[in-house]
């Protein structure tokens, strides 16, 4: 994995989820007015390491299409760029200004074919609760990706 790399700020990510587990519920919301899929929070599950993501340029010269990477039971989709990821402050931090997120790339084994695609979202800040650090999260997912349907 490489520290602030240096991927293209155009630079399309793909994140994969699933929408049926329980555990994952808050993945989705839909728009009463206008009918519009938003992603939620659930959708972008963190570890210690980032929430795993693929980078498009790298899928595309593979020839692969970012469907590839929807498998049972991670059939939805969702696309952000890096520079939307990585410009974003959310307010939940000490430094309230200050970017939240930064996008790495982090390619693994070539198995499934998708995998050299492999990227992750890291936090760059301190929260001081994990509700603030989830809240975080949330905004992420609900300003900067957009949902598709695979």
């Amino acid at each position: 994995m490489s520290a602030l790399s240096s991927l293209p700020n155009e630079l399309v990510v793909w994140r994969r989820f699933d929408a049926t587990n329980p555990a994952h519920f808050d993945t989705v919301v839909v728009d009463e007015g206008t009918g519009v899929r938003h992603l939620k929070g659930g959708a972008l599950r963190f570890d210690e390491d980032g929430c795993s993501v693929f980078r498009g340029d790298v899928l595309e010269s593979l020839g692969l299409e970012p469907l590839i990477i929807a498998s049972p039971p991670h059939t939805p989709l969702a696309h952000a760029t890096r520079s939307g990821v990585e410009s974003l402050t959310t307010g939940f931090a000490e430094d309230s200004l200050a970017k939240a997120f930064n996008v790495a790339a982090d390619p693994l084994s070539p198995d499934p074919e998708y995998n050299p695609a492999h990227a992750l979202i890291q936090h760059l800040l301190v929260y001081a609760s994990n509700t603030k650090r989830r809240r975080a999260e949330g905004v992420l997912a609900r300003v900067v990706f957009e949902f598709e349907m695979a």
